[in-house]
């Protein structure tokens, strides 16, 4: 040290370089952190995309087979009523939705895997079974609506004729 310097002069270069570390690591774990959210986003919005057409393709599933177009349901058999995106993506959507959206999305879907399985032991449509699919398709469009989409409207305008 220099005579008649003082002494914090003699340490600001070494408080510098700690206040630069300091800054550029709370700099890079906020971007990091930014970045994060920006992924969690991105997969709840994918999830939400999936599963709001997985609804969909159940809930026209749903009205054939209680509009009587059992050919098509028996010969393709669980397709028309799929929870496979819905299995992989749940996780996601728990953590993406409030506690009353993801109830109402998770309930929907276990009533269609129920759904299903009494469907394929069923050789027509009983004529009581009518109603409640038709409530369950209404549950679907629900579902959609709670997932934000709007494929209901398109597929629809796509597959009338």
């Amino acid at each position: 040290m220099e005579r008649g310097r003082p002494v914090w002069l003699e340490l600001m270069p070494t408080v510098l370089a700690l206040v630069g570390v300091v800054v550029g690591a709370l700099a890079t774990g906020w971007v990091t952190y930014l970045l994060d959210a920006r992924r969690d986003d991105a997969r709840v919005r994918q999830a939400k995309r999936l599963v709001g057409a997985e609804a969909t393709e159940v809930e026209l599933g749903l009205r054939g087979l209680q509009a009587g177009d059992w050919a098509r349901f028996r010969d393709n058999g669980p397709v028309d009523l799929p929870t496979s995106e819905w299995h992989e993506n749940e996780a996601t959507l728990a953590r993406g939705l409030s506690r009353d959206d993801w109830l109402s999305v998770a309930a929907f879907f276990s009533n269609v895997d129920r759904t299903r399985v009494l469907v394929r032991r069923w050789k027509v449509v009983p004529r009581g079974a009518r109603r409640p699919l038709l409530l369950l398709a209404d549950q679907a469009e629900d579902v959609q609506g709670v997932l934000g989409g709007d494929t209901v409207g398109r597929i629809r305008m796509i597959t009338r004729p």
